[in-house]
């Protein structure tokens, strides 16, 4: 080794003596933010005392305390207590005390656990994925909900127990035989997927947003760009149920003490003539007015804020439970990755960004790890085409609900799910894939690639007058 290589031995015994040491740990406190005045206090403790360890630090500040201005006396004790507090940390972190802190620092299914504390092993599929349970719904408590399709799942299986789940729109659970036909939200808003169409929605049950009647399509059924869910196929239902959404978002946000927010992907389209966010696609819709956006974490967390504040401000104290929905995005507008590559940006980004957040709002936000429980926690998470949860999974992620957030800790049934294999076909479609090969190139051909037949026709007609 060269000889005018100096080597820094953090294993010395004697290492607090050592004059670099004593440079590298008033470096370390000024980096955690001690001021000016704290820094020469240590200083003076290691030029005048020369402590070999933290224990004889310890002892030479107490002993020099009684010298130390009453005013300046706070000041220095927070440097030993931060820095007692950072060493016990450090020493402790990797050696768990208790069979629950091997349980949440410990990866489960670890085999070398399984060889040496055997009484500590943990199969990650019976692992609860938390630390410590928020427990405060009760079988009382007004609970709403909104987002992607697979809120739909939270939502029908606290009808089905019985919960007080908000409902201001549709039909009560008692007048439904069939609990796969639950309404899935309080007001018909239909499946959310992005983060500021959720906070559109807030903004919009508590009026200070009224959106514009803009529609994307009026045959047969009139969709509404900033609502997934209608049954308007003429314009006097259209206005109608305009209103009525209107006033029973309203009526079940204000009742909710609790509510669930499932954000279901960052990619987004607005219209970039006001920035408003839609779920609908440019597809088979006039396509001039959109714009595509991948919410970053940023974009998230401002939007969650967003729809935080708009919400607290109009019922004080709303409690807010964030999850991320495991289902992968069945297409993607990002033109640059593979749709898993997307997918998996797009489940990341969102987790990063419900992390944030519920750390802001530490009590009253409260991130539910659905999409752990499904990817990681299930053995069988999938169904037959690899996207739907399985049934395992819903049992999964609604005992987890359960033990964190539920009261009530008897066991409840699940809801029975319907395989997609019964709902999809699952074969193949020679009809269709003719019909296809036809329909494409003829629609290429005319330039009217991603209309209907019907569009294009009264496009013409529109045209002719």
């Amino acid at each position: 080794m060269d000889a005018q290589v100096r080597v820094f031995d953090l294993s010395k015994p004697d290492v607090w003596s050592e004059a670099w040491f004593q440079d590298k740990v008033v470096a370390a406190l000024r980096h955690d933010g001690m001021s000016d005045k704290q820094l020469d206090f240590v200083r003076s403790v290691f030029d005048i005392d020369g402590p070999k360890d933290f224990d004889a630090f310890k002892a030479a500040v107490a002993a020099r305390l009684e010298t130390v201005p009453p005013g300046d006396q706070a000041q220095i004790e927070q440097i030993v207590g931060h820095m007692d507090r950072v060493l016990t940390f450090n020493r402790r972190v990797y050696f768990p005390r208790s069979a629950e802190e091997i349980k949440q620092r410990f990866w489960p299914n670890n085999p070398k656990l399984l060889a040496t504390q055997w009484q500590h092993y943990a199969d990650i599929f019976d692992t609860d994925l938390f630390v410590k349970p928020n427990r405060f719904i009760t079988p009382q408590t007004p609970v709403g909900s909104a987002g992607s399709c697979f809120a739909a799942a939270i939502s029908r299986q606290l009808q089905y127990w019985g919960y007080n789940y908000v409902l201001e729109l549709g039909k009560k659970p008692d007048d439904i035989e069939d609990p796969s036909a639950y309404e899935t939200d309080p007001a018909h808003c239909g499946v959310i997927y992005s983060a500021p169409v959720m906070r559109q929605m807030v903004e919009r049950a508590f009026g200070e947003w009224i959106p514009d009647k803009l529609v994307l399509r009026s045959r047969p059924e009139i969709v509404d760009p900033f609502r997934a869910y209608t049954y308007a196929r003429d314009w006097d239902t259209y206005h109608r149920e305009f209103d009525e959404h209107n006033a029973a978002l309203r009526r079940a946000l204000e009742k909710c003490e609790v509510f669930i927010v499932t954000l279901g992907m960052t990619e987004a389209w607005y219209f970039a003539n006001d920035g408003l966010f839609t779920n609908a696609t440019p597809r088979s819709k006039e396509a001039i007015l959109l714009r595509h956006k991948n919410l970053s974490v940023a974009d998230n967390v401002v939007e969650l804020e967003r729809l935080y504040a708009v919400y607290n401000r109009h019922r004080p104290g709303i409690k807010l439970i964030i999850s991320v929905s495991p289902v992968p995005i069945n297409a993607t507008f990002n033109v640059e990755h593979n749709v898993v590559v997307a997918n998996s940006l797009s489940k990341s980004t969102l987790r990063v960004a419900a992390e944030e957040f519920c750390r802001k709002h530490p009590d009253t936000c409260f991130y539910f790890p659905s999409f752990e429980a499904v990817t990681y926690g299930t053995r069988e998470p999938w169904d037959i085409d690899r996207r739907h949860v399985s049934a395992d999974a819903v049992t999964r992620v609604m005992r987890q609900f359960q033990r964190m957030f539920l009261i009530e800790q008897e066991p409840y049934p699940i809801l029975p799910d319907v395989p997609i294999a019964e709902i999809v076909s699952q074969k193949r479609n020679y009809g269709l894939y003719l019909a296809r090969r036809i329909v494409h190139p003829v629609k290429r051909k005319l330039g009217i690639e991603g209309m209907s037949f019907r569009q294009a026709i009264a496009g013409w007609l529109r045209r002719r007058k």
